[in-house]
């Protein structure tokens, strides 16, 4: 491989420098490319597995890339929206983080429980082959079986697009 060595680039004419069709420039800590999609369905669950609500796949573009995760919810209720690669929790640990314990909420969990706009983040590295996707979902669930501690999504918003997910891709 050969190295081109230079001070400064500049167009010749105009004010842009084209890349060849195909071609990619990679910058270490750039976003080389963004998915966004939005989530505008009323879900409520009982569940205390995680339940789907949407996600996003993603194709590489370089080897090594690591993504920044970022979802934000309208949440209601008592439980816990987290984060996932593929069926794998991003998250590890013991306890499951972002957990919405039902905000302040003095009584039972109902249609007309509190709601909040809630933003749950992570930067994930994972390990892939250059060529296959990533798939990362947006997952929630109830606190426990309990009617008073059941968990809702978009609940006085069904329609709205409020309730999206994004991911970047981050060049290493």
């Amino acid at each position: 491989m050969s190295k081109l060595r230079v001070n400064e680039l500049d167009s010749r004419t105009g004010s842009t420098i084209e890349i060849a069709s195909g071609a990619n420039l990679k910058s270490s800590g750039s976003v080389v490319q963004v998915k966004h999609t939005t989530y505008g369905t009323t879900s409520n669950t009982s569940s205390t597995s995680y339940v789907d609500l949407c996600n996003i796949v993603i194709t590489p573009k370089f080897a090594n890339s690591s993504f920044f995760l970022l979802a934000n919810f309208s949440w209601s209720g008592k439980g816990v929206l987290n984060l996932f690669e593929g069926s794998t929790q991003i998250h590890s640990h013991s306890t499951d983080p972002y957990v919405m314990w039902g905000m302040n909420q003095g009584s039972a969990w109902n249609s007309n429980s509190l709601r909040a706009l809630i933003s749950v983040t992570d930067y994930d590295s994972p390990t892939y082959t250059l060529g296959n996707s990533i798939t990362y979902h947006v997952k929630y669930r109830a606190r426990s079986a309990s009617g008073d501690n059941n968990a809702g999504i978009n609940e006085q918003t069904s329609g709205s697009t409020i309730s999206n997910f994004t991911v970047m891709e981050i060049a290493q």
